[in-house]
Protein backbone atom coordinates (compact mmCIF):
# COMPACT_ATOMS: atom_id res chain seq x y z
CA UNK A 1 0.00 0.00 0.00
CA UNK A 2 0.90 3.46 -0.88
CA UNK A 3 0.90 6.17 1.57
CA UNK A 4 2.04 10.14 0.65
CA UNK A 5 4.18 11.46 2.92
CA UNK A 6 4.33 15.00 1.69
CA UNK A 7 8.02 16.98 2.38
CA UNK A 8 8.94 20.34 1.96
CA UNK A 9 11.71 22.31 0.06
CA UNK A 10 13.11 25.63 1.19
CA UNK A 11 14.47 28.70 -0.99
CA UNK A 12 15.96 31.31 1.42
CA UNK A 13 18.38 34.56 0.40
CA UNK A 14 21.62 34.04 1.90
CA UNK A 15 22.80 37.15 3.44
CA UNK A 16 26.56 36.98 2.46
CA UNK A 17 25.93 36.41 -1.23
CA UNK A 18 26.64 40.11 -2.09
CA UNK A 19 29.91 40.16 0.30
CA UNK A 20 31.24 36.41 -0.92
CA UNK A 21 30.13 36.52 -4.31
CA UNK A 22 33.31 38.40 -6.53
CA UNK A 23 35.67 36.52 -4.04
CA UNK A 24 34.16 32.85 -4.42
CA UNK A 25 33.98 33.43 -8.21
CA UNK A 26 37.54 34.43 -8.19
CA UNK A 27 38.45 31.22 -6.24
CA UNK A 28 36.39 29.41 -8.34
CA UNK A 29 37.63 30.63 -11.09
CA UNK A 30 41.64 29.97 -10.79
CA UNK A 31 40.44 26.13 -8.84
CA UNK A 32 41.80 22.92 -10.25
CA UNK A 33 38.25 21.28 -12.09
CA UNK A 34 37.08 18.79 -14.54
CA UNK A 35 34.51 18.37 -16.85
CA UNK A 36 31.60 16.24 -17.30
CA UNK A 37 29.95 15.66 -20.61
CA UNK A 38 28.02 12.17 -20.71
CA UNK A 39 24.98 11.32 -22.80
CA UNK A 40 24.06 7.61 -22.76
CA UNK A 41 20.67 5.46 -21.95
CA UNK A 42 20.87 7.40 -18.86
CA UNK A 43 22.41 10.49 -17.89
CA UNK A 44 22.97 13.54 -20.12
CA UNK A 45 24.88 15.73 -18.71
CA UNK A 46 27.41 18.44 -20.26
CA UNK A 47 28.56 20.43 -16.60
CA UNK A 48 31.94 22.26 -18.32
CA UNK A 49 33.79 23.12 -15.01
CA UNK A 50 33.02 21.04 -11.52
CA UNK A 51 35.25 20.02 -8.74
CA UNK A 52 32.87 16.85 -7.74
CA UNK A 53 35.64 14.76 -7.69
CA UNK A 54 37.09 16.63 -4.46
CA UNK A 55 33.90 17.17 -2.72
CA UNK A 56 34.91 15.90 0.76
CA UNK A 57 38.03 18.41 0.88
CA UNK A 58 36.55 21.24 2.82
CA UNK A 59 40.35 22.72 2.60
CA UNK A 60 39.76 23.98 -0.64
CA UNK A 61 40.16 27.86 -1.02
CA UNK A 62 36.87 28.53 -2.59
CA UNK A 63 35.18 26.34 0.45
CA UNK A 64 37.32 27.96 3.13
CA UNK A 65 35.94 31.05 2.08
CA UNK A 66 32.63 30.39 2.25
CA UNK A 67 31.87 28.04 4.80
CA UNK A 68 31.99 29.28 8.03
CA UNK A 69 28.77 31.76 6.49
CA UNK A 70 27.18 28.65 4.57
CA UNK A 71 27.18 26.26 7.48
CA UNK A 72 25.82 28.67 9.90
CA UNK A 73 22.78 29.44 7.53
CA UNK A 74 22.12 26.04 7.30
CA UNK A 75 22.28 25.36 11.37
CA UNK A 76 19.95 28.76 11.47
CA UNK A 77 17.50 26.94 8.85
CA UNK A 78 17.17 23.54 10.53
CA UNK A 79 16.86 24.65 13.87
CA UNK A 80 14.31 27.33 12.76
CA UNK A 81 12.14 23.97 11.29
CA UNK A 82 13.12 22.41 14.54
CA UNK A 83 16.16 20.51 14.13
CA UNK A 84 19.67 20.51 16.44
CA UNK A 85 22.09 21.38 13.74
CA UNK A 86 22.91 20.08 10.36
CA UNK A 87 26.47 18.99 9.01
CA UNK A 88 27.51 19.51 5.66
CA UNK A 89 28.63 16.18 4.26
CA UNK A 90 29.77 17.21 0.63
CA UNK A 91 29.99 20.40 -0.79
CA UNK A 92 31.59 21.45 -4.47
CA UNK A 93 30.50 23.85 -7.40
CA UNK A 94 29.42 23.42 -11.39
CA UNK A 95 29.28 26.23 -14.44
CA UNK A 96 27.53 25.86 -17.02
CA UNK A 97 28.19 27.49 -20.11
CA UNK A 98 26.13 27.90 -23.60
CA UNK A 99 24.03 24.37 -23.97
CA UNK A 100 25.24 22.85 -20.35
CA UNK A 101 22.84 20.59 -18.37
CA UNK A 102 23.13 18.36 -15.74
CA UNK A 103 20.26 15.71 -16.50
CA UNK A 104 17.59 14.01 -13.57
CA UNK A 105 19.15 12.80 -11.10
CA UNK A 106 19.59 12.70 -7.20
CA UNK A 107 21.74 12.96 -4.22
CA UNK A 108 23.24 10.81 -0.99
CA UNK A 109 22.27 12.21 2.37
CA UNK A 110 19.02 13.76 4.06
CA UNK A 111 19.04 16.85 1.68
CA UNK A 112 20.71 18.35 -1.31
CA UNK A 113 20.53 21.67 -3.17
CA UNK A 114 22.11 24.43 -4.79
CA UNK A 115 23.51 27.89 -3.63
CA UNK A 116 22.89 30.32 -6.90
CA UNK A 117 26.20 32.13 -6.71
CA UNK A 118 26.08 33.47 -10.21
CA UNK A 119 22.60 33.56 -11.94
CA UNK A 120 22.70 35.41 -15.19
CA UNK A 121 19.16 37.16 -16.06
CA UNK A 122 17.77 34.06 -18.30
CA UNK A 123 19.59 30.90 -16.85
CA UNK A 124 17.98 28.03 -15.97
CA UNK A 125 16.72 27.52 -12.35
CA UNK A 126 16.80 23.75 -11.02
CA UNK A 127 13.46 21.81 -11.42
CA UNK A 128 12.18 19.20 -9.24
CA UNK A 129 9.79 16.21 -9.53
CA UNK A 130 7.46 15.60 -7.01
CA UNK A 131 7.42 11.73 -5.90
CA UNK A 132 4.07 10.51 -6.10
CA UNK A 133 3.41 12.34 -9.19
CA UNK A 134 5.77 11.94 -11.63
CA UNK A 135 3.64 14.66 -13.79
CA UNK A 136 3.85 17.63 -11.64
CA UNK A 137 7.47 19.40 -12.52
CA UNK A 138 8.12 22.31 -10.09
CA UNK A 139 10.53 25.02 -11.78
CA UNK A 140 12.29 26.47 -8.40
CA UNK A 141 11.77 30.19 -8.22
CA UNK A 142 14.99 31.15 -7.52
CA UNK A 143 16.99 34.45 -7.58
CA UNK A 144 20.70 34.44 -7.79
CA UNK A 145 22.08 34.17 -4.17
CA UNK A 146 18.78 32.15 -3.13
CA UNK A 147 19.69 28.55 -1.49
CA UNK A 148 17.44 25.93 -2.60
CA UNK A 149 17.16 23.23 -0.18
CA UNK A 150 15.39 19.96 -0.70
CA UNK A 151 14.99 15.97 0.37
CA UNK A 152 17.87 14.38 -1.48
CA UNK A 153 15.33 12.18 -3.02
CA UNK A 154 13.87 14.17 -5.03
CA UNK A 155 14.80 13.68 -8.95
CA UNK A 156 15.71 17.06 -10.16
CA UNK A 157 18.03 18.63 -12.67
CA UNK A 158 19.51 21.56 -14.71
CA UNK A 159 17.65 22.37 -17.82
CA UNK A 160 20.06 23.59 -20.92
CA UNK A 161 22.02 26.75 -20.39
CA UNK A 162 19.96 29.05 -23.68
CA UNK A 163 22.13 32.01 -22.65
CA UNK A 164 25.50 33.37 -23.52
CA UNK A 165 26.37 33.41 -20.11
CA UNK A 166 28.23 31.37 -17.12
CA UNK A 167 25.81 29.96 -14.62
CA UNK A 168 27.66 28.69 -11.55
CA UNK A 169 26.41 26.98 -8.70
CA UNK A 170 27.24 25.59 -5.29
CA UNK A 171 25.90 22.11 -4.32
CA UNK A 172 26.01 20.03 -1.46
CA UNK A 173 24.86 17.23 0.57
CA UNK A 174 23.63 17.72 4.09
CA UNK A 175 22.49 15.53 7.14
CA UNK A 176 20.15 16.55 9.67
CA UNK A 177 20.82 15.75 13.48
CA UNK A 178 17.55 14.81 16.28
CA UNK A 179 14.84 17.28 16.95
CA UNK A 180 14.85 19.69 19.08
CA UNK A 181 13.46 19.64 22.61
CA UNK A 182 11.65 22.10 21.75
CA UNK A 183 9.92 20.09 18.82
CA UNK A 184 9.70 16.91 20.92
CA UNK A 185 8.28 18.92 23.57
CA UNK A 186 5.68 19.97 21.45
CA UNK A 187 5.20 16.84 19.83
CA UNK A 188 4.53 14.88 23.57
CA UNK A 189 2.12 17.52 24.18
CA UNK A 190 -0.12 17.09 21.29
CA UNK A 191 0.18 13.46 21.93
CA UNK A 192 -1.38 13.26 25.17
CA UNK A 193 -3.97 14.98 24.22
Amino acid sequence: MEHNLESFYIIKKFNQHSNLKNLLLDKINSADTESLDVKDNYYTDNINRLDWYDNCNFKREWVMVIFKDLNNFFNTVFQEIGYEDCVIKNIWFQQYKEKGTHGWHTHGYTFTGAYYLDLPEGSPCTEIITPFNQDKLITLDVKEGDISIFPSYTIHRSPINKTKFIKTIVSFNLEIGRPTKKILNKIDRICSE
